[in-house]
């Protein structure tokens, strides 16, 4: 009797053993460490001060603009559009605004990928003439959902700023000029907003 507790002591002793030393090895295979990520938690490129506009009147003062950043970030000084609106503008006068970007995505760089024109209240519609460098935004004066020869409001330079690479924590200035078109109405509010389209790389 007590052979066959002992040999059932010593078979429970060796089965785990066996079991410790198996799950060892085991363990020590599959042991991975590693940082997942899901979806976009950490922004990257965003408008920073400094920001310096002006317009081309050196006597008179009949244009007026207005230009700044707006949609700011959770963090203070960040923020994802620029806004440049026109008021008493005859053709001919322009706004110029120097602005600067900034890679705030800690350890990862980013590209530019593209560059947004718009008016938000869906007056002005745009379109690229020289791919992410010149535009213009035009109004549909005759209603028929498109652009004719004659409707152009404002012309619009541009930086270029695509496929340009940003390492964290690195800043660049750019600038934008904007030209009052003669079709622009008089004793009229223009507006606009820019924004960056950017891929981590």
């Amino acid at each position: 009797m007590k052979e066959k507790a002992l040999a059932l002591l010593t078979c429970i002793f060796i089965a785990l053993s066996i079991l410790g030393f198996a799950y060892a090895q085991w363990n020590d295979m599959i042991t991975i460490s590693s940082t997942l990520q899901f979806g976009t938690w950490s922004e990257a490129i965003r408008f920073v001060e400094p920001k310096e506009c002006s317009d081309n009147e050196a006597t008179k003062d009949v244009g007026q603009f207005n230009c700044y950043y707006t949609g700011e970030d959770p963090e203070p000084g960040y923020y994802r559009r620029l806004v440049i609106q026109m008021s008493n503008a005859y053709p001919s006068y322009a706004v110029r605004c120097s602005f600067t970007l900034k890679n705030i995505d800690l350890g990862i760089t980013s590209k530019i990928v593209d560059v947004y024109i718009y008016d938000d209240s869906g007056e002005l519609n745009w379109i690229w003439t020289t791919e992410h460098t010149e535009g213009f935004l035009w109004k549909d004066f005759n209603g028929n959902g498109g652009y004719d020869p004659g409707e152009e409001i404002m012309d619009i330079t541009i930086t270029e700023l695509v496929d340009l690479t940003l390492d964290p924590e690195q800043t660049i200035v750019a600038e934008i000029t904007v030209h009052i078109a003669d079709n622009a109405e008089e004793c009229h509010l223009y507006g606009f907003q820019v924004e960056i389209v950017y891929e981590r790389v």
